[in-house]
């Protein structure tokens, strides 16, 4: 059975939590691409595994949320999914067509029109755009500045993020069909969770990048779906339990053997609740942001492209915190134009400040 849900809660820190987790992104590729070496990254050095990569988990944990209660105020599957590609796909397809066919083409090896006259980049470009292949890269035919030896396949890499996107789009198929079938519930969700948790743990799963890629992250849409799905309608996060629960996250990450193994399925397990608690949080007026619309999208995507660009116009010899010190600002600033000139164009108008709304449409019972 489903009923109309007569609460809305509104969630006013998830513009900043998703600006500050797409900062988190460019801030670890800072390192990469400016030093070719991810060794000096804190988290790496702290954890194993670059702050980047949470703060991906951190994304798919808030879209999990999210997606799912889109897909309980939707009017169908057709209406879910027009929604969801409203606001995915635009901003996808302008970045990798005027990164393919206008960026690279200037740090071309054989020059511009040679590049754009060969078959082989827009046949890249097309198995990108139909997500057959997890990052825009041209090696060989592409270098942004000189790199040597094993870490010379940064140069030739336009764009290094978007193996997420394919990722996020299988988590919209399986919610999509979920709804389709009416089993988009509770207990659909706990079994999409025990599903993840063998995945994980189960060695022979591990046979490709997608596979391993989806298992990596599906755990973190799960917790974000399981956490739309459970809580009950009107429900305000207790700062003592979100406390709590990341206070123990970050003693796990910093202290536990073997973390790096398990941190896909313990980062959302102790994670989603304080995002959530967060989230509901007005204070400094936070949800202000909406104001101005959604930059978090474009910055991600972006943020690699603008920060080649930088590496390129600079050069050597910066540090990876100098370095991020430059492109966080750059990058923000064209996630900026990304909304204003391509995503908001194909989205409904939110009320000023309105932020996230959720619980104004239907939910299990």
């Amino acid at each position: 059975m489903q009923r109309i849900s007569r609460v809305t809660r509104v969630y006013p820190g998830f513009d900043l939590l998703r600006i500050l987790a797409a900062g988190g992104v460019v801030f670890s590729h800072a390192f990469l691409i400016m030093e070719l070496t991810e060794a000096g990254e804190p988290l790496k050095a702290a954890t194993g595994t670059i702050l980047g990569l949470y703060a991906v988990m951190i994304f798919f944990i808030l879209s999990g949320f999210l997606v799912t209660d889109s897909a309980l105020r939707s009017q169908g599957v057709l209406d879910f999914a027009a929604k969801r590609a409203r606001r995915l796909l635009p901003g996808f397809l302008a970045a990798n067509l005027i990164v393919a066919l206008a960026i690279c083409p200037l740090f071309a090896t054989e020059g511009a029109m040679a590049f754009l006259g060969q078959p082989v980049p827009w046949e890249t470009l097309g198995r990108v755009l139909l997500l057959q292949d997890p990052s825009l890269t041209f090696p060989g035919r592409v270098s942004f500045f000189p790199a040597e030896g094993d870490a010379a396949w940064v140069a030739a890499v336009a764009n290094g993020v978007l193996w997420t996107i394919r990722i996020e789009i299988t988590c919209y198929l399986v919610v999509g069909l979920l709804l389709l079938v009416g089993m988009l519930t509770r207990g659909a969700v706990l079994a999409l969770i025990c599903a993840a948790v063998f995945a994980t743990l189960t060695p022979a799963f591990y046979v490709s990048d997608y596979l391993n890629c989806l298992i990596y992250l599906g755990p973190s849409f799960a917790a974000g779906m399981a956490l739309r799905l459970l809580l009950p309608e009107g429900h305000r996060a207790d700062g003592r339990i979100a406390a709590a629960s990341a206070a123990i996250l970050g003693v796990l990450m910093l202290k536990m053997g073997g973390w790096r193994e398990v941190e896909g399925l313990l980062f959302p397990l102790f994670a989603a609740y304080p995002l959530i608690w967060f989230g509901q949080q007005e204070r400094a007026r936070l949800g202000a942001l909406g104001r101005f619309g959604d930059p978090s999208y474009g910055m991600y995507l972006w943020g690699w492209p603008v920060q080649m660009l930088l590496r390129a116009l600079v050069g050597p010899g910066w540090s990876g915190w100098a370095f991020a010190a430059l492109s966080l600002p750059a990058a923000l600033a064209v996630g900026w134009l990304s909304w204003i000139l391509v995503e908001r164009r194909f989205l409904r108008r939110r009320p000023p400040g309105a932020s996230y709304r959720v619980g104004t449409g239907v939910s299990p019972r």
